[in-house]
C-alpha cells in the first residue's frame, strides 16, 4: 500500500503483520506480529518482490528485504540521503524502485531516483531531476506511474518514471496550493485518476480528475467539502466490476469517512459510511482476490482495526488493534500465498 499514510501520534517501535482471513461468514483471522523495528524508523509498507520475500524501507534510514519468517535484511543505506520515496516499486528488469532526497528545499533540495535488488549494495542512483515523487502501479510497457512533487516550485503532478531512472511529468495541478492527495491509477480506459485537493480552502474543496495520456484533465466528481484534512489521505483503486473505489478519511453519513463507488463517467454514491471508533477514518485499502475490499483504519487514540467490506456494503471488523498491534492506519497488500500483509505502527 501507500507510504503517504500519516497520523498524528509519533511512534514507539513498529511492526510487520500478516493477517489470514477467511471469505465472508467465516469467522477465523489470524494476527501476528513477524518483525519489529525499533526506536521511530518508520515502514512504508511492502511490495512483494517474489513469493514470500518482501521490500520495505525504514523511515529515512535505509531500504530492507523481509520474508514471511521475520527474517530482514539491510540492503542500501543510502548515503546522504534522510528522506525515502518509500519501498522499492519492483519491475520487470528485476531491479526495484523508490527515491531518495536531502531534505532541503527549494535550490537547497536534492532528489534522486534510485533503484536496487534484493542483494545488498546493489542500489543505483540516476541523475536527479528534483522531483519528490511517490510509486504506485506498473504500467503495460514496464514504466512506473505516480506523483510527483517539484521540489523548485511545490507544483503537484502526475508522473511516469522509466526504467532508465527518468521522471516525466503528464499534467500538473498550475496551483501551489492544491496537491494530489491519493495514489494515482491508470484504468482500464487508459487514463489516470487521482483526487486533487485544496490543502489551504477554508473548505477543503476536493474532486476527482481523469488525465488522459497527453496530460488533459477532466474533472470526473467534485467531492463535499472537508473530507480530507491535513493528517490524513486517501486511496483509490478500480475494482473488478471496472467502477473506481475512493475512500475519504472524513465525510460520509457519520462524519468519520466515506467509502464510494464512482464509474468512470463519474457517477458517484457513497456504500459504506465509517463510524465514530475504532472503525473511524479509513487509512488505505485493497481488492483481494475474493473480490471483497480489505483496509485499516486510523480509529482514535484508543485504537484502530483491520475490515472488509463488501461492493454492496456490508462491514466487517477483522481485527481490532491496541498498543503493540498498532495505533493508526497501516499500509496493508496481498502476498502471492493469499495471506495479507502490512507495516504499521
Amino acid at each position: 500500500m501507500t507510504n503517504r499514510i500519516v497520523h498524528n501520534v509519533l511512534p514507539a517501535s513498529l511492526a510487520i503483520l500478516s493477517l489470514a482471513a477467511g471469505l465472508p461468514g467465516t469467522a477465523q483471522v489470524t494476527f501476528r506480529t513477524i518483525y519489529t523495528l525499533g526506536g521511530v524508523a518508520q515502514p512504508g509498507g511492502l511490495h512483494e518482490v517474489k513469493p514470500g520475500l518482501f521490500y520495505s524501507s525504514a523511515g529515512s534510514y535505509y531500504f530492507f528485504t523481509i520474508n514471511t519468517k521475520g527474517e530482514a535484511q539491510q540492503i542500501a543505506p543510502p548515503p546522504s540521503a534522510n528522506s525515502f520515496g518509500g519501498p522499492p516499486f519492483p519491475t520487470a528488469n528485476d531491479r526495484a524502485y523508490s527515491g531518495i532526497g536531502n531534505g532541503g528545499e527549494g535550490s537547497s533540495a536534492v532528489f534522486n531516483v534510485v533503484s536496487v535488488t534484493p542483494e545488498p549494495g546493489s542500489m543505483v542512483t540516476y541523475s536527479g531531476q528534483n522531483l519528490n515523487f511517490a510509486l504506485f502501479q506498473t504500467l503495460p510497457d514496464g514504466a512506473l506511474l505516480g506523483s510527483a512533487s517539484d521540489l523548485s516550485n511545490g507544483l503537484s503532478s502526475v508522473a511516469i518514471v522509466s526504467l532508465k531512472g527518468t521522471v516525466t511529468k503528464i499534467w500538473e495541478d498550475p496551483s501551489w496550493t492544491n496537491e494530489i492527495y491519493t495514489n494515482v491509477i491508470r484504468a482500464s480506459d487508459g487514463n489516470y485518476y487521482g483526487v486533487d485537493f485544496d490543502r489551504f480552502s477554508q473548505n477543503g474543496a476536493s474532486f476527482i480528475f481523469q488525465v488522459t495520456p497527453a496530460g488533459v484533465m477532466n474533472k470526473i466528481f467534485t467531492l463535499p467539502n472537508n473530507v480530507y484534512g491535513s493528517l490524513y489521505v486517501g486511496w483509490i483503486i478500480q475494482g473488478n466490476d471496472g467502477s473506481l473505489y475512493l475512500e475519504t478519511p472524513f465525510g460520509g453519513a457519520n462524519g468519520y469517512g466515506a467509502m464510494y463507488q464512482i464509474t468512470l463517467a463519474g457517477q458517484a454514491k457513497i456504500i459504506y459510511s465509517y463510524a465514530q471508533g475504532t472503525g473511524a477514518h479509513p487509512g488505505g485499502f485493497l481488492q483481494a482476490s475474493d473480490g471483497n475490499l480489505y483496509g485499516a483504519t486510523f480509529g482514535n487514540n484508543y485504537g484502530a482495526e483491520l475490515y472488509r467490506l463488501t461492493l454492496s456494503g456490508q462491514y466487517t471488523t477483522l481485527h481490532k488493534m491496541y498498543g503493540p498491534d498498532g495505533l493508526c492506519g497501516c499500509n496493508i497488500m496481498q502476498g502471492s500465498d493469499g495471506i495479507f500483509y502490512g507495516t504499521t505502527v
